[in-house]
């Protein structure tokens, strides 16, 4: 599994909603993670990727360098922000500013994923819950799959491994394996090789 490259909506601070393009950066680092990955030995039979542009973009590089069927599975969309979804953190504070700060505090995690609640925000339980069976059928359908996601997926899933599938929805999205901001941490590929 590994998250999707570098995008404007990165850039943009733009928290959930529908994707955006990947930035040049973005593109390097989909073509570095392909190279890793080639040489990783691993054979995988396809990719499934989320719906966002940035995700399916990632997918189709890494798909096309890897030699391997693309599928898009609308099941694997990160959480819904609802009011909040799709606008960056300055739009948020402007026009959405009770939502922005049950965010904020949330972030600053002063509060629980349960007492993250703003308009139209899908539940924690309600996401995993979504996520996880579409990755279960996904796994059921292909041996050996590589999955395309964004960070909320990512994260969702290191804390599963890492707590060895016992965790807490209340806490699994404050506990981040370091940035996940790609797929060996930010900026930095295996072996010391850099995106930058």
């Amino acid at each position: 599994m590994i998250r999707h490259a570098e995008s404007i909506k990165n850039i943009d601070s733009q928290r959930g909603g529908p994707g955006r393009p990947l930035t040049a950066r973005g593109e390097a680092q989909a073509l570095d993670v392909s190279h890793v990955l080639l040489v990783s030995g691993h054979h995988w039979d396809v990719v499934i990727t989320g719906p966002g542009e940035h995700v399916v973009s990632t997918s189709q590089i890494v798909s096309k360098q890897l030699a391997l069927r693309s599928i898009v599975s609308d099941c694997l969309s990160g959480i819904d922000l609802g009011v909040l979804a799709g606008l960056t953190e300055a739009e948020m504070a402007i026009q959405q500013p009770r939502a922005w700060a049950v965010f904020q505090a949330w972030d600053r995690r002063e509060i629980a994923m349960s007492e993250f609640v703003v308009a139209g925000k899908e539940s924690g339980t309600s996401f995993a819950e979504r996520v996880l069976g579409c990755l279960v059928a996904d796994l059921r359908r292909y041996p050996n799959p590589l999955f395309v996601v964004g960070r909320s997926i990512l994260i969702l899933c290191a804390n599963i491994v890492r707590s060895e599938g016992i965790f807490d929805l209340e806490t699994f999205f404050h506990e981040e394996w370091g940035h996940c901001s790609g797929l060996f941490g930010r900026d930095r590929l295996p072996m010391g090789r850099s995106t930058r």
